[in-house]
């Protein structure tokens, strides 16, 4: 086999893990990234601690893909989240597992994780260019020839890996620009939006529950067609709405929703341990056992104290209220709050404050077996460039190893240009 010349546009994780995998094959290797330093995205995730991956295991990690996890059985298969585990493992990189089954690395910090791949990159023999942007990716005779860089340089290619990332954080150069360039070439994009995100609530209390955060609540809504969908987890209130891993997870599924009719709905289920008609039986052994106590205060065992007071507020029942007052209408309300309290969502929050963006190059315009295009030899996409999100939980970092890894062991058996 000749020695390729494999051009990797994108120092994230899928660029990176690309760019290792093909040099790792004795392939000539240029990484291009357009920011002063690599993995700059990577750095800031999970507030700067890098939830690297999942410990789930087997089919089960696929349904956290959502209706396209069947698209990534082949990356999986290549490069799992055991095999992410033991290369950091073996690069020098001690992890944990957290709550929910969270990978981090020991040291909390996700620089361990960037330098471990940067000290690889070296190893291989990889060469990196940085403060380098890619104006676009020239195609002759229905195969990539080379790119152009901002500064009029060319650097030809036998294959080219796209792994710019998606529309989230443009300050670490993830803002969603190249997509125009693959839509020049001929690929389909599909509509970017937002996933992973905030959630901005209609007629929001604001300062009232801004700052306070339960630990365990079940967030659901309901798409346009009907499918209902939950997710369960930690929620924070803010001055304009809602965020925490339940609502991330949920989010998709409201962007969704909003994009398609401009409204949807969520529930807040803030004591999921019990049935409404279990809460309903003790409110009434409340009433029963603690005649003199304020309603309010009972309510603070369940739910936060602010959260049960702004309860008592929208459903007009008096703070100073004792057990020994409250009507049964007032406790079935309660109950119903406490377990279904609705909230209509006003939007999600803007790309630029969502983890992961939902969209980008068309499916069905990728061989999912090598992350190759079907339009275009020797064109390749990995990571967030491909229409298909994860759950929050480690799942779009392992997406954008494992597609990294399969797109840059894939390049190599590319056909060289000068080959007939």
């Amino acid at each position: 086999m000749h020695k390729k010349k494999i051009v990797i546009i994108g120092g994230g994780p899928a660029g990176m893990m690309a760019a290792i995998c093909s040099a790792a094959l004795d392939q000539e290797v240029i990484l291009i990234e357009k920011n002063e330093r690599l993995g700059k995205k990577l750095l800031i995730s999970g507030h700067g601690r890098c939830n690297v991956t999942n410990s789930e295991e087997g089919p089960a990690f696929l349904k956290h893909y959502f209706k396209k996890g069947n698209f990534l059985r082949d990356a999986f298969k290549r490069f799992s989240n055991k095999d992410l585990i033991d290369y950091l493992h073996s690069h020098g990189v001690g992890l944990k597992t957290e709550d929910n089954g969270r990978v981090l690395p020991v040291s909390n910090k996700a620089s361990s994780i960037v330098e471990a791949l940067q000290a690889d990159l070296k190893k291989n023999k990889a060469t990196v260019l940085l403060n380098a942007a890619v104006k676009r990716v020239r195609v002759r005779n229905g195969r990539v020839y080379d790119v152009e860089l901002d500064k009029g340089q060319y650097v030809t290619a036998d294959a080219v890996i796209v792994a710019t990332g998606g529309m989230t954080y443009p300050r670490t150069g993830s803002d969603g620009k190249f997509f125009k360039t693959l839509k020049n070439v001929g690929h389909t994009v599909v509509p970017l939006r937002p996933a992973l995100v905030p959630l901005e609530i209609e007629a929001w209390p604001g300062m009232v529950l801004s700052g306070v955060s339960l630990a365990d609540c079940i967030v659901s809504t309901t798409d346009s067609d009907g499918s209902k969908h939950t997710s369960r987890g930690a929620i924070i209130f803010t001055h304009w709405g809602m965020s925490g891993p339940a609502i991330l997870s949920i989010s998709r599924f409201v962007a969704e929703t909003v994009q398609g009719k401009g409204s949807a709905s969520i529930s807040l289920d803030l004591i999921p341990g019990e049935t409404e008609e279990a809460v309903r039986a003790w409110l009434l052994a409340q009433k029963d056992e603690h005649p003199q106590s304020l309603v309010k205060n009972i309510l603070s065992r369940k739910v936060p104290k602010s959260v049960g007071e702004f309860m008592l507020t929208a459903l007009s029942i008096e703070h100073e209220k004792k057990c020994s007052e409250i009507s049964k209408k007032d406790i079935n309300k309660l109950g119903q709050a406490l377990k279904r309290n609705e909230w209509r969502v006003k939007r999600c929050r803007p790309n630029n404050e969502a983890m992961v963006t939902q969209g980008g190059v068309s499916l069905k315009e990728i061989d999912p077996k090598t992350m190759g295009s079907r339009l275009i030899k020797g064109l390749f996409f990995a990571g967030e460039m491909i229409d298909i999100d994860g759950d929050s939980g480690g799942y779009n970092i392992q997406l954008a190893f494992s597609t990294g890894y399969l797109a840059g062991g894939s390049a190599i058996h590319v056909e060289a240009r000068h080959e007939k």
